[in-house]
């Protein structure tokens, strides 16, 4: 079973998902996922615009396309994925923000991504998936100082709310707000220690096996099994 946005659910020409370690890949990907665009995730801050289907990225994490049929996705296993769509549901994107991503503000990347083509941010929509929690991530002082210097317009209770915990789902729900996005949503599922959904997490020592976020443009709205968020 995936789970799906009630936010995004509302536009009725796109498809999408979170992955879960039942299903890791969403199902309603099978029937395109030929067409899926290859490249590799390296924490880092590059967006693609997918063009054409199989088509070739390299190193990003964030892809961004208006064209049908070819399935946007990342691949995670306690980083945040991000699913976004234009309200009118003519464009789609998907990124992974781990903390260095989110560190080096990939969501606002793609927001300049979105102003060179002339579209404002508020015309689109978001939904930030399962991800590690801040009941499980832990990390060093020297880290959380790292995020505190590079985002000073947020406060830190918003994301840090024990000490050394990281909330990573909470840093990018600001983050998105503060660029202005039309409206977002949060999962607040930990891929750690939730077990129902049950996720593959590389903290509790998943090193190989991922799921994924895929988003995808098509005519109608698909009936398959899927879980909502309350």
């Amino acid at each position: 079973m995936i789970l799906r946005s009630s936010l995004l659910d509302q536009i009725n020409t796109i498809q999408h998902g979170f992955g879960t370690k039942d299903e890791p890949l969403p199902e309603f990907t099978q029937d395109s996922w030929s067409n899926r665009p290859t490249w590799k995730q390296v924490h880092g801050t590059e967006v693609a615009r997918i063009t054409q289907p199989k088509q070739s990225c390299g190193l990003v994490d964030a892809l961004e396309t208006d064209t049908p049929g070819i399935p946007i996705s990342v691949v995670t296993a306690d980083c945040v994925p991000i699913l976004f769509a234009h309200q009118s549901g003519r464009s789609v994107a998907a990124i992974h923000a781990g903390w260095k991503g989110t560190l080096a503000r990939i969501t606002e990347k793609f927001s300049e991504h979105l102003l060179k083509r002339s579209e404002s941010p508020r015309e689109w929509m978001a939904a930030i998936g399962p991800c590690i929690g801040p009941c499980c991530y832990e990390v060093s002082a020297e880290l959380i100082e790292k995020f505190k210097d590079e985002f000073p317009e947020i406060d830190p209770k918003q994301w840090n709310p024990q000490v050394r915990r990281l909330d990573l789902a909470g840093l990018n729900l600001e983050i998105l707000k503060k660029i202005g996005l039309g409206d977002v949503e949060c999962i607040r599922s930990c891929t750690r220690c939730s077990t129902s959904p049950a996720f593959y997490s590389y903290r509790r020592g998943d090193r190989e096996s991922r799921q994924y976020s895929a988003i995808l443009i098509q005519t109608q709205k698909p009936s398959i099994p899927s879980r909502k968020l309350p």
